[in-house]
Parts: structure tokens; sequence; C-alpha cells
């Protein structure tokens, strides 16, 4: 990814105006972004879309972690990086279209299919061109490939929403996209926004929903809980699934399935830690 001098990020207003032609030889001046909220969320994708923008967009939080957004005539196709870029993706098409568990996901021919689609250099990503494989084996619908693209988006919108001030980099494509699907991205950030809400004004509402709960001692838990609960918590906490992954596996609401779990965190029986992204 190209290097961008700080001193060039301009601090986004109402008044900001940049140009994102498709033919633009430069990539525009990056923007920042104090909060990314639902109103800067909102101001930046009326712009791409008002500007025709088709290209990537990256987003950086103040931590340093980068996500991207790809964009075709300022509507979303896709979204890479991020926190734990390959378990959202898992876990977007397990929720959506748990037939695909039958064709199990670690799968020779997929880690095949994978590792070719890396060498041809795809201008968005394996996973993006392994879904409209999928779409094209009709394996999955046009659809569920909308819905499982939807729950990405939201998931990296979330992200960033917690992530403080972000700057936004642009880097219009010089190649032409065909996207399967095309994403509006309105009402997907109005969606992100209630479930930021809700998950800030919960009793965790500090954590990150990619914090993994691990139990720190099962012989207090299982004093402390009935034997129905400590039969589940045991089985699904293992320190090695964040609470997303768990949520999708439960079939729970992440909001839901947190709030369940925040006495025994506040009795410090169960903690929760940062965890790796899987290979």
């Amino acid at each position: 990814m190209a290097n961008v001098d700080q001193e060039k990020t301009k601090t986004a207003s109402p008044s900001t105006t940049f140009s994102m032609t498709q033919g633009t030889r430069e990539p525009p001046a990056p923007i920042c972004f104090p909060k990314f909220a639902t109103t800067q969320q909102a101001t930046l994708f009326n712009k791409l879309k008002n500007n025709q923008f088709s290209g990537k967009v990256s987003c950086q939080t103040e931590q340093g972690r980068e996500s991207h957004i790809y964009c075709y005539l300022g509507r979303i196709i896709y979204v890479t990086g991020g926190t734990h870029p390959v378990r959202r993706w898992r876990r977007s098409v397990l929720k959506i279209s748990p037939k695909l568990r039958k064709i199990g996901l670690q799968s020779i021919a997929i880690q095949q299919y994978i590792a070719a689609s890396i060498r041809q250099n795809n201008p968005i990503s394996w996973d993006y061109d392994l879904l409209c494989s999928w779409l094209k084996q009709q394996k999955i619908n046009r659809t569920e490939l909308l819905e499982i693209i939807t729950s990405m988006v939201i998931e990296v919108l979330f992200d960033l929403m917690q992530g403080g001030q972000v700057s936004c980099h642009f880097y219009p494509h010089k190649k032409v996209l065909y996207p399967s699907v095309l994403l509006d991205p309105e009402q997907t950030i109005v969606t992100t926004w209630k479930s930021w809400q809700n998950w800030h004004l919960s009793t965790l509402g500090s954590h990150s929903p990619n914090e993994a709960p691990v139990i720190k001692s099962l012989e207090k838990l299982k004093k402390r809980s009935s034997a129905k609960t400590y039969e589940v918590l045991s089985k699904y906490i293992d320190g090695n699934r964040s609470l997303r992954d768990l949520a999708v596996y439960m079939e729970q609401d992440v909001l839901r399935l947190t709030s369940s779990l925040a006495l025994y965190i506040q009795l410090g029986l169960i903690n929760l830690k940062e965890i790796k992204d899987l290979p």
C-alpha cells in the first residue's frame, strides 16, 4: 500500500470536498475523522456515491489497524482487513448459509482454490473470489451472497466506530471491476449504529466482541452456576473463540450471549482476552 504523508491528512468537516473519479492518476488526499460514528460514515459514503468512486478505501484507526472497503460507483462491493478478517468471513458464511458446513471450510479443495486465487493476484481478495465461485456453482444464491457481505460490512463498520479516530485513504481502481452484488451503504450504516449503540450501553460495552472469554477456574464456575449452564459454558468456552464466534456456534445474538456472561465476568470466573485470527 502506498505510504501517505501524515501532513497531507485533512480533518473531515461538512464543507470537506474531494475528487474521486475513476480516472484519477494520483490518489485523492486522505481524510481524518476524529470519530467514525453514523454521521461521519454517512458523509463518507455519500461523497463516494456522488463522485461515482470505484476503488479501495483504506480506513486506519488510531491503533494502526487497517480495514479496506471496495466500492463500485460509490456502492460497496466487499470488505477486507480489520480485526480477524478470516474469522469474520468464516462466521458470516456459516451464519448465512449453514449448508456450507457440510463442505468444510478447511477442506483440501478449498485450500487449493485459495492458494490459486492468491497466485492470480485477485483484484479484491481470495475470500471474495471464493464466494463468487460458490455463486457460479450455485452453492449459494445471490441473496445469500449479499447477506454474507452485509454481515461482514456491519462488523467492519462497528469495529471502526470503536476505533476512535479514523483516517481514510482512497485508491481508485485502474481495472474495471465486475461485482457480483452491490451493497447500498445507507441501511447498513443504520443497522451498524443500532448494533453499536446497544453494545455501547451494555454492561460490557467497553470491551470488543472480538475478545474471547476464557474460564479461570472450572471448579469455581461449577460451584457458582447451574449444572446446565456449566455444561454449556465448559463445552463452548475454550479461550480460542471470540464472543462473535461463540454467538454463531451457539446460534445466538452476540449481545444476548455477552449479557448472559456478564455476571460471571464481573465475578472474575470468566476473563475476556484478545486472540489472534485464524491462519
